[in-house]
């Protein structure tokens, strides 16, 4: 993560292998995207805080299958 002033830049590579997890996260969460691998938060709310934990969660167990494969 990268944090200034004004906002909050989540990098996560992961999103681009599944992106259909990504697909699935909520309209909001999704409209933070401002790139590839981007995300930018000028504030996070409890909703959106757990959409991206839940986003998170589905990318990580199958990051963890893939590695224990």
């Amino acid at each position: 993560m990268q944090r200034s002033a004004k906002k909050v830049g989540l990098y996560l590579i992961i999103a681009d292998r599944w992106p259909a997890d990504v697909e699935a996260a909520p309209a909001e969460l999704r409209s933070r995207r401002t790139g590839k691998a981007t995300w930018s938060f000028t504030e996070l709310d409890e909703r959106l805080a757990l959409d991206l934990e839940a986003m998170l969660d589905r990318l990580m167990v199958r990051y963890r299958a893939e590695r224990s494969a």
